[in-house]
């Protein structure tokens, strides 16, 4: 903030502090004074809106906005920031590999992975993905979801983040499966798009072996 007026701001300096306490303790400003020609630089630290929908911005800052400062002839001084805040979104997308077959009644594992699509990056951000299994190999009403993920951690723009959960096929299952994972179900943070945050089927045969039967032959 620069005083390009001729004479200074002589605006006292006030701070409360609770009764009884040292005023040598506190960090009290006792030369507030705006003289003429000299400058008042300032830092002031703010969040950018997370609902921002991508592109540039700019920052403004308007000096004694609220005119506790008498000033002639009183012109608005307002300076906007020379380089603007580039706001990018990131871009989930995920896939899904599993075993080409797999025993009803044992466990299977179920590797996907996470990537991020958009120019944007996400940092220590919330993110649900649901995975679900079906008899369908489009992916629809009949799914069965089979588990919830909640994970913090980052997405880098372009990079792949893996991870991998057990899941126990029903004994009762034979055939064809399918395993779907949808990543950030609930927006949890926002992307460019998300028509693309299911995956593509993964498909399982599953067999049913042969129960045992055991038979007694003889008895000493």
């Amino acid at each position: 903030e620069l005083n390009s007026g001729i004479n200074p701001d002589m605006a006292p300096a006030i701070k409360c502090v609770t009764t009884g306490t040292d005023p040598s303790t506190e960090n009290i400003n006792t030369s507030n004074v705006i003289r003429p020609g000299t400058n008042h630089p300032a830092v002031l630290n703010f969040v950018v809106p997370a609902d921002l929908q991508p592109g540039n911005y700019y920052v403004y800052v308007r000096a004694n906005a609220i005119q506790t400062v008498f000033e002639y002839p009183g012109t608005p001084q307002i300076r906007r920031s020379t380089l603007p805040i580039t706001i990018q979104r990131p871009d989930a997308t995920v896939s899904v590999s599993i075993p080409s077959t797999a025993n009803a009644g044992q466990s299977l594992t179920i590797n996907y992975n996470v990537l991020n699509n958009g120019p944007g990056s996400v940092f220590n951000a919330v993110r649900n993905d649901k995975i679900y299994i079906s008899s369908s190999a489009v992916f629809d009403g009949s799914a069965q979801l089979i588990s919830t993920q909640t994970l913090t951690e980052n997405l880098p723009s372009g990079t792949a983040v893996p991870h991998s959960i057990s899941y126990t096929i029903p004994p009762s299952a034979s055939g064809n499966r399918y395993f779907y994972v949808h990543t950030n179900f609930d927006s949890t943070f926002r992307e460019t798009g998300y028509s693309n945050n299911i995956s593509a089927p993964a498909v399982t045969n599953v067999l049913n072996p042969t129960p045992t039967d055991l038979v007694v032959t003889t008895v000493p």
